[in-house]
């Protein structure tokens, strides 16, 4: 397949710049194919926008040599993303005890899809993968795809907001009193977790990623009309 072609041609070129190449593939659904390279740092896994523009330029010049796609083509370089793909066995060691998405080639017990945390492959390279139900051995070969698989989901303490009104109406006036958060309770509403906002300090992320938003403080407004 060419997406292997390109793979095997820029895989060792990549490495020598300090990069893995981490996914081809070529999406032919325009006029113009367009080859898609995701790709990482070594040392730390990272991708920031000046890797991924360094990387476009070195990559071009690679392809104008070996020139492997016979028509015009668009390139687009990015990093692998939170739902990063796992597409060869070293993934598996490297993402170990990390959350993923399996997805088999042929059913399993009734299925093709399984999520659990990785555990690393075993003497006999079997990935293994702890799963809500038991610890799964699959064979890399009977893979159809796979990805980290990021948890969005938390659970967030309960908390009581106490809101107060009352108006007076005395000849032509009109007095009203509302209170809204009456014993300024400070609740966390919703967030955004760290897994989904990133603290990349590369990408322009510092500190902690996570963004919650909380309830607003105690406000007392006061009302008051007069008919004519």
């Amino acid at each position: 397949m060419l997406d292997d072609h390109i793979r095997d041609l820029l895989f060792k070129r990549l490495k020598k710049l300090g990069y893995h190449l981490i996914r081809v593939k070529i999406i032919n659904e325009s006029a113009k194919k367009t080859l898609q390279i995701m790709a990482e740092r070594t040392k730390d896994r990272c991708m920031s926008l000046e890797d991924c523009s360094f990387l476009s330029k070195e990559i071009s010049s690679f392809l104008e040599v070996d020139d492997p796609i016979s028509s015009s083509f668009v390139l687009e370089v990015s990093s692998g993303g939170l739902a990063r793909p796992l597409t060869i066995i070293e993934d598996y060691k490297l993402f170990k005890q990390h959350k993923a998405k399996i997805v088999l080639k042929e059913k399993f017990m009734g299925k093709k899809t399984f999520r659990g945390f990785l555990q690393g492959i075993d003497e006999n390279g079997h990935i293994i993968i702890e799963t809500e139900d038991n610890e799964m051995k699959i064979n890399f070969i009977e893979i159809e795809k796979a990805n980290i698989d990021p948890d969005w989901a938390t659970t967030l303490d309960g908390f009581d907001l106490w809101f107060m009104s009352t108006t007076l109406v005395a000849d032509h006036w009109t007095a009203s009193l509302v209170a809204k958060n009456l014993f300024n309770e400070r609740g966390t509403v919703a967030t955004y977790k760290e897994e989904y906002m990133t603290s990349d300090v590369v990408n322009g992320f510092y500190g902690t990623g996570q963004k919650d938003f909380i309830t607003a403080p105690r406000t007392i407004t006061l009302k008051a009309s007069y008919r004519f």
